[in-house]
């Protein structure tokens, strides 16, 4: 069983690590991702510094690569904690890929397509939660690392099962770690 969960958490980074984000900006706008605007390679700089059409297709692909990952485990290993290590490494894969130098984007269109996918009731409360934390702190990154820290909380509200509240817990320490550069970052 460790076994194949390890497997599965690997082919999960590596799902994950599909840097989509720089693929796109190169065939689309002739540019490197991480060389412009936050220089991360998720939606949000994609549709700044590539196009809307762009992004929109860098989220759906992001999107897509969580919800691959946590199908391929579950279908793997048919063990509830396939979910936690699938849903955490492929957010780490988007994180820190593999494929582009360990460069990627911020997690949260692979983490929240996860949640979408195992638990929609979760994303229904985070993203009004994550609204309500932004008008009070004023700050992206700052912002995404209250709702981090919240988010096993409110799993744990929503009566999850331990295995939702790890990958909260998990992946959205991933999310956290990765946020920690930008903490002090000006925004115009």
């Amino acid at each position: 069983m460790v076994l194949k969960l390890l497997v599965v958490g690997a082919l999960a980074y590596l799902i994950g690590s599909f840097p989509t984000g720089v693929i796109l900006s190169k065939l689309w706008g002739r540019i490197d991702i991480r060389q412009v605007g936050s220089t991360h390679t998720g939606t949000m700089n994609v549709a700044r510094s590539v196009s809307v059409g762009a992004g929109i297709l860098t989220c759906l692909v992001d999107a897509a690569k969580g919800i691959i990952a946590v199908a391929i485990g579950q279908a793997l290993t048919h063990n509830p904690w396939s979910v936690t290590v699938s849903g955490a490494m492929a957010t780490a894969g988007h994180c820190w890929p593999l494929y582009v130098g360990f460069h990627g984007g911020m997690g949260l269109t692979t983490l929240g397509a996860i949640f979408f996918y195992i638990q929609p009731l979760a994303v229904l409360a985070v993203v009004p939660l994550w609204a309500i934390l932004y008008l009070v702190i004023r700050h992206p990154p700052r912002t995404t690392m209250a709702l981090m820290l919240i988010v096993p909380l409110l799993l744990w509200l929503l009566g999850e099962p331990p295995t939702v509240i790890a990958l909260g817990l998990l992946a959205g320490g991933v999310i956290f770690i990765k946020h920690l550069p930008d903490f002090n970052r000006v925004y115009d």
